[in-house]
Parts: structure tokens; sequence; C-alpha cells
């Protein structure tokens, strides 16, 4: 089956609409969500962002999230920005927020994934998000319509080793951090892409939890 694209201006969540379109391939997209899910929470999703959903069969669910940062990344590289990944799901540029990355996956005659992607391209988005960033706010003025065509594709169809490339551009390398409240040195990630942090002499591995740089 080709890949199904639905580009929309407004959704209550571009994820599931991806899944009535499961198993895929397809891309579901909008402008503008008004009721956006993130990993923690809901998802603040104000117009002029890219905000879209990939959901596609695959034999690797575990890689999606960081496949799809990985694609993020590569969108912004070519924007002129620097950006790296906060494990497990956020996009950096300097300590600001510009991207986070939700997947979910179910299992029926194989894995089937739900990648969402949500970029802050437009607006100040700093000040109604702690943290945050917009494209905008950096001084990169770009229509959402180029991350919403080019992130997915590179999602779906890039060739490309997602361990080596998630893990070169990894945030707070090397440096103290803490993850569900156990503070140690950050030391990259193992195969099964779960952070690693030195802790008490030994390298601990976290599968989930949210990472924070302590200061």
């Amino acid at each position: 089956m080709g890949l199904r694209w639905l580009i929309l201006r407004s959704v209550p969540s571009t994820m599931d609409v991806a899944w009535g379109l499961a198993p895929g391939p397809a891309v579901v997209a909008a402008l503008t969500q008004s009721a956006g899910r993130g990993r923690t929470g809901p998802w603040h999703s104000p117009p002029g962002g890219a905000y879209f959903s990939i959901v596609y069969p695959t034999n690797s669910p575990r890689e999606a999230v960081p496949r799809a940062a990985v694609c993020t990344c590569k969108y912004l590289e070519g924007l002129g920005l620097k950006p790296r990944i906060r494990w497990p799901n956020d996009i950096l540029v300097g300590e600001g927020k510009i991207a986070g990355i939700l997947a979910e996956s179910r299992t029926s005659r194989g894995s089937v994934v739900n990648v969402g992607v949500g970029l802050n391209v437009r607006g100040r988005i700093s000040e109604m998000v702690e943290g945050a960033v917009s494209l905008q706010e950096l001084g990169v003025d770009v229509d959402p319509l180029g991350a919403i065509l080019r992130v997915p594709l590179c999602v779906l169809r890039g060739s490309f080793n997602v361990y080596e490339e998630f893990g070169r551009r990894l945030a707070y390398l090397g440096e103290e951090v803490e993850i569900s409240g156990v503070r140690g040195e950050f030391l990259g990630i193992d195969r099964e892409f779960r952070a690693l942090l030195r802790v008490g002499g030994r390298a601990t591995a976290f599968l989930e939890g949210r990472m924070r740089k302590v200061k």
C-alpha cells in the first residue's frame, strides 16, 4: 500500500486520527491541535506549529522514537541549527525545547507504531510554555508544511544507523543528570536505547524516565 497523507488545519489529536489509518503507512498532520498529548501529559499546540503523526508497520518498534528524533534533528540541521536530543524524546536547541516526540504501539499480526511529533515553528512559545522555544524565536522563518513533508519521509524511507545517529546527538553526555530521582554521569545509550548512568561506580540502565541536567 502506498503512503497516505491527511493534512488538516485543526484536529483534536493527530495521534487519534492516525490510528484510524492503521496499519499505514500514513501521515496525519495539522497546524494546531485542541487535545494534543505528549509523553507526560497534554502537549501545547498553538496555531503555527507542525504537528504530525506517522503510523506504520515495523519490526523494530523500539527504534520508533529514536528514528523520529534523528529525522527531526536532520531537518533542523538543514535550517542551520544545532539540535540535541534530551533522552528519551525531547529535541533541544540550546536549552530550549523545540520539539517533542511520542510513540504508541499495537500488536496484531505484527507491530504497528504511531509516532507523533510536535515542532514549535511560529509564535512566542517561550511565553506560553516554560523552557520551550520556537523556530521563529531563533530567527528562523519557515512554513510549517516544510517539516510536515520532510520529517515523515525521512522516518519512513531514510536509510541510516539509528543507534549511531541518535547517540551522537545526545545532550548532556559526560555531565551529571537525574532520571527518576537517580543522579549520575550520563554515559550514553545501549543498543536497546536505554540511558546509561554511572552511579556509584557502576553503569545503571534506564528504559524510561525523564532526564534533567543537574545544575
